[in-house]
């Protein structure tokens, strides 16, 4: 099960949208550990794709792991090439075409306002749509609401890790590499 926040430049009642969000994730994440803790592993792609990340990721990246600006392209039916299948309408995101080729963005996402955070091997700075186009406030807004995701999943990691050891084939389900493949972050 794969799920995620629309990416939109704005909320319409913050608050509320945050704190509902939150609650729900919460209530969520739960569910999904109980059924963990019984042997009953539920593919639920955010929770399984962070718990991935942090016991495997070492280095800080330095993309995006939803493949914006380096390995994900998307092409329009005219050849237009885009970063993103968001906002093409703007061509914000052009790249090119695939008559005269591409020129992928230089991007360091270290010297992003995600370089900094403790969370950045987690999340890898979520979207880079959202970072070209979204203020740095409405980032933090969404950067509130998955570190909320990643401290349920810090607060029980120890246990997590038990649970592999009890049942080794999650070790093989968290390591699908499809989720790596993933824009994952709720």
């Amino acid at each position: 099960i794969y799920w995620q926040m629309e990416n939109c430049p704005s909320f319409n009642n913050s608050d509320k949208y945050i704190n509902q969000y939150k609650e729900d994730i919460e209530r969520l994440f739960n569910y999904w550990l109980s059924f963990l803790r019984i042997g009953v592993f539920l593919n639920f792609v955010p929770f399984i794709t962070a718990i991935s990340r942090y016991l495997y990721e070492k280095e800080i990246p330095k993309q995006y792991y939803c493949g914006y600006g380096y390995s994900m392209i998307y092409i329009q039916t005219q050849g237009k090439c885009y970063a993103c299948c968001d906002s093409v309408e703007s061509n914000i995101h052009l790249i090119g075409d695939i008559h005269n080729g591409i020129s992928f963005p230089i991007i360091d996402l270290t010297q992003t306002i995600c370089g900094k955070c403790q969370y950045v091997k987690i999340c890898g700075g979520r979207c880079g749509r959202m970072h070209k186009e979204f203020t740095p406030n409405h980032i933090n807004e969404y950067c509130e609401i998955n570190k909320t995701m990643y401290s349920l999943i810090e607060t029980v990691l120890p246990e997590i890790k038990e649970l592999i050891i009890k049942f080794p084939e999650y070790n093989q389900k968290i390591n699908n590499p499809i989720f790596a493949y993933t824009e994952y972050t709720a």
